[in-house]
């Protein structure tokens, strides 16, 4: 052990004289037992730490204790203690004190002001005790690690109006996808042109490997030389900022396999003549992303009221049965689903409805509700606040510019429902089929969208769905056709018949 202790002596230290002193606190919080005093459980803590290249004396005063076979992080607020936190040492298992709103570790450096230094945030203690250890005295860690994509962050609550109040803001977050769903989250929060990444080199997943195989004069630089996550101009490929893979998700109806996967970051136009069945269609999809892949959907509907029309379609779906056929228990389960799966963006009658309206709320239904799919139904009710100076066209191709900017922002799928324009019947009195080009406005809902789809019913009551526009082949589907029925008691759509699949050229 006094090795190992010598051995820590040539790791430099820096910043102790303004670094929090948590050296106080209680070594744990149980007492010891007869088979490990105290002095045993430290020894085995700083076997750990040292091994990792971290001083045992910055991690003490930091808050990190020993305890048997697991290492104790502090969580202090305002100078007192308010749960503790852990880690095996032999296994990396992790575990909290139950009863206590998670927040950031190494709090109380957020409101220190006497520290010339950008908040540095790290998804472990550990790698901020390395921060700390090469200078950066002024880092803190998340307390949960990444929680994935659907992570509320809730910690940010009780800080957000001092954070973003920060010149700069340093991230560095493991370079795995989960690290970089949290880093994509942290810009989402915050203006993106205010936060850094730090960079690792090959290898090296976090900052604690960086100081383990490269030393604290690396670390230093990575965090000095951390690129901010939005760039104008040119890029080279090593300065882009990481994104997650957006996984293209099926939308579990056979036959559409190859035709439809729905995918955060994508826009799509829903369109179909009244009464053809596109809202309902489109209900189907996002009642089945939730049951199949756990994605929320926010609805902007104009068109069907809450409470009255959605409420009913969703009961529909949930119980597969008409709501006036289902008991008083099948309906309390799917109103429980109804809340936990759905959000509902529905205007009194003193707001005007207009685009920049609806996508404010919608921003709140992902940051707060984490909601993976906006539905806008339809787009011919929006209040549509045109410049006088700005072309009908003009204004269309902008608004569904600040659509798509926002799903490829906030990483959520954008579909919006559109009524074609009038369209006239035929000699045989049936209504043609409407293209992406029909929909009123603007041939820019085709030319723009990711993905575009046509839901429609002819005068004998036989329905297909179309799949008329798919910008990524390979990922998001390729243009078809299939032939659906649409079952009123259950509100699902199904295939008619797995064998006939009519090709594009037919229309």
């Amino acid at each position: 052990m006094e090795a190992l202790r010598q051995r820590a002596q040539h790791v430099p230290i820096y910043g102790r004289k303004n670094m929090t002193d948590a050296s106080q606190l209680p070594e744990t919080t149980k007492k010891p037992s007869g088979s490990a005093t105290t002095a045993a459980k430290r020894e085995a803590m700083e076997t750990f730490l040292i091994a990792r290249e971290l001083d045992p004396e910055i991690a003490h005063k930091l808050g990190v204790r020993g305890s048997d076979d697991r290492i104790n992080f502090a969580y202090v607020k305002n100078g007192k203690l308010v749960y503790w936190k852990w880690r095996g040492i032999k296994e990396k298992s992790f575990g909290c004190q139950s009863g206590h709103t998670p927040f950031f570790w190494n709090f109380d450096v957020i409101y220190d002001k006497t520290i010339n230094q950008p908040l540095l945030i790290t998804e472990g203690e550990l790698d901020c005790v390395a921060a700390v250890q090469c200078g950066h005295i002024r880092s803190i860690s998340v307390p949960n690690g990444s929680q994935g994509e659907g992570a509320k962050l809730s910690y940010i609550d009780e800080v957000e109006s001092v954070l973003s109040k920060e010149r700069e803001i340093i991230c560095a977050f493991d370079d795995d996808e989960k690290g970089n769903d949290l880093l994509q989250a942290f810009s989402k929060r915050f203006n993106r042109v205010r936060i850094r990444w730090v960079k690792y080199p090959n290898g090296c997943k976090d900052l604690n490997d960086v100081l383990k195989n490269h030393g604290p004069e690396t670390v230093r630089e990575i965090i000095q030389k951390s690129p901010v996550c939005h760039f104008s101009g040119v890029y080279t490929m090593d300065n882009l900022t990481p994104t997650p893979y957006q996984k293209p998700f099926h939308i579990g109806i056979q036959g559409f396999e190859e035709h439809i996967k729905i995918r955060l970051g994508d826009f799509s136009i829903w369109t179909g003549i009244p009464s053809s069945g596109k809202s309902s269609f489109l209900n189907d999809v996002v009642c089945r992303m939730n049951k199949n892949h756990h994605l929320k959907t926010a609805f902007a509907s104009f068109e069907q009221h809450p409470t009255q029309d959605h409420q009913r379609a969703l009961r529909t779906w949930h119980g597969e049965k008409l709501v006036k056929d289902m008991t008083h228990e099948e309906i309390q389960a799917a109103d429980e689903w109804i809340n936990q799966a759905f959000r509902f963006i529905y205007p009194s009658e003193n707001d005007c409805v207009t685009l920049s309206w609806i996508l404010e709320r919608a921003a709140s239904c992902v940051i707060r509700e984490d909601s993976k799919i906006i539905v806008i139904d339809p787009w011919n009710e929006i209040e549509h606040d045109r410049p006088r100076d700005m072309t009908l066209t003009e204004y269309v191709s902008t608004a569904i510019r600040e659509l798509k900017r926002f799903a490829k922002k906030y990483q959520v799928h954008v579909a919006v429902v559109a009524h074609p324009a009038k369209m006239q019947r035929g000699l045989n009195g049936e209504i043609p089929v409407p293209t992406l080009y029909d929909i009123s406005d603007s041939a820019h809902f085709y030319n723009k969208a990711d993905l575009g789809v046509v839901v429609h019913r002819n005068k004998d009551g036989k329905s297909f769905v179309q799949i008329a526009k798919s910008r990524y082949h390979t990922e998001i589907g390729k243009p078809g056709i299939v032939d659906v029925s649409y079952d009123l008691t259950t509100a699902r759509f199904q295939q008619v018949d797995n064998d006939v699949l009519r090709s594009k050229k037919k229309w």
